[in-house]
């Protein structure tokens, strides 16, 4: 998925922030995850794999 999100982002920014918008609030009210550590976990692992840099991801 990490793959597909950094793809979205690079090429349709606007879809991308949607999308993440939905699964933050997936992985919140389903999950019960906190917005903010999932926002964190999401944030690593496009650093990691999803081919951005840090600059592109600090767009808050």
């Amino acid at each position: 998925m990490v793959h597909e999100l950094g793809w979205l982002i690079r090429h349709h920014l606007r879809t991308a922030m949607h999308t993440a918008g939905e699964i933050l609030g997936e992985a919140e009210r389903r999950l019960k995850v906190p917005r903010e550590v999932a926002q964190d976990s999401i944030r690593t692992a496009l650093r990691l794999d999803g081919k951005l840099d840090g600059d592109a991801l600090e767009a808050d």
